[in-house]
């Protein structure tokens, strides 16, 4: 099983939302399993498994045997490989078997599965496909994806940035939000493919989520009463057992203390005095940062709590002593609340989006505010990054399956090609099966 990406909604949640020239990252692909092997001695007959002209032709396969004329094409995977295994791969051409050999290719490939499945899989090269999943689903998702073509032309809702605003720069701010960030997401599947510099990875905005944590933690965890809550409530707002289980308790600690992280970075930025004609933005900014440096202590110490541990929860966390942490965390997290408002309004304003502003404004009046009415908001930056995406040479755009639903009739509009993983994949199977000529 791969590992519980800490940064991610879990699948309970998601019911609530639910060309060759690009760099690619070999070590990275091979260590998750992309490669080829002979059959074991002894299985079953070899049924030759490589066709081109879209399955109608067989390769010249003698070439590529031992003592061929092409013996040695497929620094990769050599091509006599290909041949001998058992998975069916069809190919546009020679070219492109020996390109996809070669490892020039990253659009093409095995697609393995935590579930035994072996896929061959291919996306158009040269334009964006978004593709939807239920999150860790062993049947099929998108790091499975990634990891077959060993690209880095992706966007995925698990990578995070703390978008820029010309109101506060982040060049003015301190950089703990984006270097926690980036740790975190280094250890993700997707983590080794990542080549930031070409293909930045992120798809959604870390502010609105340490905004989620901070009303799950007000309006789940505080009202559920913590110093008398039931032992089934414990339980559930305790952290996690292991790194592959899920656990609320959990994810309302780590967007929580991403919170902090933000304020931490906030007051680096050298405020002015407070005149009349500060926006609202700016107020809220200052708010927060006014609240965090007075009660630093206690919010550093549960800031850095979290941090040294990807398994403890919100219930550990606010126990000690008590629960006296709770009253300075409660009113952080409504201060908290309403910059994030205003940040969203801010980021729409500034990008010329009217359904991002609109968003920010619906929450700056629900200080009860659930994953439900944090969709809006998100889908807006997840959309706009779609968008920067489809202009900027990317293969994919990962998604929870509900978002991929949302964006369908915007996609049209755009001509950008849409499915849901698993469906694409068994899609793309029974495609290969029919035009395959034995």
């Amino acid at each position: 099983m791969s590992e519980s990406n800490p940064l991610q909604l879990s699948s309970e949640n998601q019911k609530q939302e639910a060309s060759s020239s690009h760099p690619l990252q070999r070590s990275a692909f091979d260590a998750q399993g992309g490669g080829n092997s002979l059959p074991p001695p002894n299985s079953k007959p070899v049924q030759r498994q490589v066709r081109v002209n879209g399955g109608s032709t067989r390769v010249a396969e003698d070439e590529y045997q031992v003592g061929g004329s092409k013996e040695n094409i497929g620094n990769r995977f050599p091509v006599r490989d290909l041949i001998g295994d058992e998975v069916k791969r069809i190919f546009n051409d020679v070219a492109e078997l020996e390109n996809y050999a070669n490892g020039n290719t990253d659009n093409i490939g095995d697609v393995r599965t935590q579930s035994g499945e072996t896929y061959w899989y291919r996306l158009p090269n040269d334009r964006l496909t978004v593709l939807g999943e239920r999150h860790h689903n062993p049947d099929g998702n998108v790091p499975d994806v990634i990891a077959a073509f060993g690209t880095s032309r992706f966007v995925y809702e698990p990578h995070h940035e703390f978008t820029d605003t010309t109101a506060i720069p982040n060049a003015q701010m301190g950089n703990g939000t984006r270097t926690r960030t980036q740790q975190i997401e280094a250890n993700l599947d997707t983590g080794p493919f990542v080549n930031r510099a070409a293909f930045d990875p992120h798809l959604e905005n870390i502010v609105i989520k340490a905004m989620t944590g901070t009303a799950l933690f007000r309006n789940r965890f505080m009202a559920a009463d913590p110093p008398n809550m039931s032992e089934a409530d414990r339980r559930r707002y305790s952290g996690r057992s292991d790194a592959d289980s899920y656990s609320i308790g959990d994810r309302i600690a780590l967007y929580y203390s991403m919170a902090i992280h933000i304020a931490q970075d906030l007051s680096q930025f050298p405020f002015q005095e407070e005149t009349f004609v500060e926006s609202p933005y700016m107020k809220s900014a200052r708010k927060v940062v006014e609240y965090y440096l007075a009660h630093q202590a206690i919010l550093d110490a549960f800031m850095q709590a979290k941090d040294a541990s990807d398994l403890v929860g919100i219930y550990e966390l606010c126990e000690p002593n008590q629960f006296a942490n709770l009253p300075i965390l409660e009113e952080f997290s409504v201060r908290f609340h309403y910059y994030g408002a205003d940040y969203i309004q801010q980021l729409g304003n500034e990008s010329g989006n009217a359904r991002l502003e609109a968003a920010g404004e619906t929450l700056a009046g629900n200080l009860g505010a659930d994953l439900q009415d944090m969709n809006p908001a998100r889908e807006e930056v997840m959309w706009n990054r779609v968008v920067e995406a489809n202009n900027g040479g990317y293969l994919i755009a990962g998604m929870g399956d509900a978002h991929r639903r949302n964006f369908v009739a915007r996609l049209g509009q755009l001509g950008i090609p849409q499915e849901e993983t698993v469906a694409s994949l068994r899609r793309q199977r029974a495609e290969n099966k029919a035009a395959w000529t034995d």
